[in-house]
């Protein structure tokens, strides 16, 4: 039996899913560090040695991990276990424990995307956003789509934040990382009616200014590229899509009926863990994205 587990660590919303030979088995949320541990000692007590790859959205490899007296690497737990130090306790506590685990890259540390292009953008995209396309072209090559016919522009457009990758022939090749996205006027809480009145302008001002830099960015990223298709996802997708659908072509995320939103990235996870030690459609995906993952213990 061919087991990989893939966990997408994105702020509080942790989720996790277990593939074996493609399929997914399983599609879980985890809330915090140690139910994320506990969930793979489950696995592992009935599948041992799971291949096991780890998303942190916005980073990506990790220079170093190191135990300190505040952490206790059996549960995963820490004093400030919140944002980086959360994901640093969860991969110290795996590397201590579990052989077969990997963290996945960011776009700008994928061998695909060319040196010259590193030099003027620091942020293009995150290893979430490598896994969601995993995801995607793996989904596409399983319905026989060729890698020729694999190019594209993937948009994830959620309320606070978008991002815009390059797909060329099935490898990613440029990318626009997360991208502040407006903000909502209920979170600003206005106190009175003037108040109000500055909030309904400054979040008027703020979705102005999101549409027009979206369509810069695309405009820019299409003059190079000249690609004519967006695959569109995230909480803000039939947004975009109607703000889009007159200029480009747009499609959403390809998911099955019974799939849950927002489990693409730990799919995606999965799906790269099983390409690194099995044969199969898995590693034709993970050799023609040129992902090369660090093992846990090889970081020093």
């Amino acid at each position: 039996m061919v087991l990989s587990i893939g966990i997408d660590c994105n702020g509080e919303d942790w989720r996790a899913s277990l593939l074996e030979n493609g399929r997914t088995l399983e599609l879980r949320p985890l809330n915090d560090v140690r139910s994320a541990l506990e969930y793979v000692r489950h696995i592992c007590s009935f599948y041992p040695e799971p291949v096991i790859a780890v998303s942190a959205r916005k980073d990506g490899y990790p220079t170093h991990l190191t135990a300190t007296a505040n952490t206790s690497v059996s549960n995963g737990t820490s004093p400030h276990n919140h944002g980086e130090n959360k994901v640093h306790d969860f991969l110290l506590a795996l590397e201590s424990v579990y052989f077969n685990t990997y963290y996945l890259p960011s776009i700008r540390q994928l061998a695909s995307v060319p040196l010259y292009r590193k030099q003027y953008r620091l942020d293009m995209g995150s290893s979430g956003d490598l896994c969601a396309v995993t995801t995607l072209t793996f989904r596409m090559r399983k319905q026989e789509a060729s890698w020729q016919e694999m190019r594209f522009f993937y948009l994830t457009a959620d309320c606070h934040s978008r991002s815009i990758i390059v797909v060329e022939d099935g490898r990613i090749v440029d990318g626009i990382g997360e991208t502040s996205a407006g903000f909502s006027a209920l979170q600003l809480g206005a106190t009175d009616h003037v108040a109000w009145q500055d909030l309904l302008k400054s979040e008027a001002i703020a979705e102005q200014a999101y549409w027009e830099s979206l369509t810069q960015d695309l405009a820019g990223l299409m003059a190079i590229h000249h690609l004519e298709d967006i695959v569109v996802n995230g909480q803000r997708k039939d947004n975009v899509i109607e703000w889009l659908n007159d200029r480009y072509q747009c499609y959403l995320f390809p998911r099955s009926d019974d799939e849950q939103p927002g489990y693409e990235v730990a799919i995606g996870a999965a799906i790269i863990a099983e390409g690194l030690y099995h044969p199969g459609l898995a590693i034709e995906v993970v050799e023609r994205l040129q992902v090369s993952p660090i093992k846990l213990g090889m970081l020093e």
